[in-house]
């Protein structure tokens, strides 16, 4: 079975909608701000119902992050929507682990729109199927807005501070 069957098998599924997991708002609120992140994304982020929550992968594809289907089309008869699988994603991330979510999170995103850039209006199909994708991908170089760069730094000298204190006094002896 080739991956461009997979997506149209998938757009006849109806999936279960789910809430956003509780960290995504942060999540999308630092995605936006990434200098390197395409403008398409951008739009997607910002729209109220592009970004859709799904509570079950695809049947044929239990492991998913995310996906695009052929179903979503907007009034230009081209997919529009990212769904994110909500039992594939973290339930919480911590403080620690939030910088590189977002960067995963940018890759992921990255991939799907790959996927959107190469449907084909004319077939109904992804002709590049996962190729296009990873090929995006790998071209796209997470990086992290430069306010949350100083944020996550601080926050790790504010641990490290508040750990050293915890457990070591400072006496100096000659």
């Amino acid at each position: 079975m080739s991956f461009n069957i997979k997506i149209r098998k998938i757009a006849q599924e109806k999936p279960v909608l789910g809430s956003p997991p509780p960290y995504w708002s942060k999540v999308k609120e630092n995605l936006v701000k990434v200098p390197n992140l395409d403008a398409n994304i951008k739009t997607l982020l910002n729209s109220v119902d592009k970004i859709v929550f799904d509570t079950s992968p695809p049947k044929d594809s239990p492991r998913a992050i995310a996906y695009v289907s052929s179903a979503d089309a907007n009034e230009n008869s081209k997919p529009d929507k990212i769904h994110f699988v909500l039992s594939n994603m973290p339930p919480t991330i911590s403080d620690e682990e939030m910088a590189g979510f977002i960067m995963q999170i940018e890759s992921v995103l990255t991939h799907e729109m790959g996927h959107i850039k190469d449907y084909n209006l004319s077939t109904g199909q992804f002709p590049g199927g996962e190729s296009a994708a990873e090929s995006a991908e790998n071209s796209f170089k997470p990086e992290l807005p430069s306010d949350f760069k100083v944020a996550t730094e601080f926050y790790k000298l504010k641990k490290l501070f508040s750990e050293f204190s915890q457990t070591n006094s400072l006496k100096v002896r000659k």
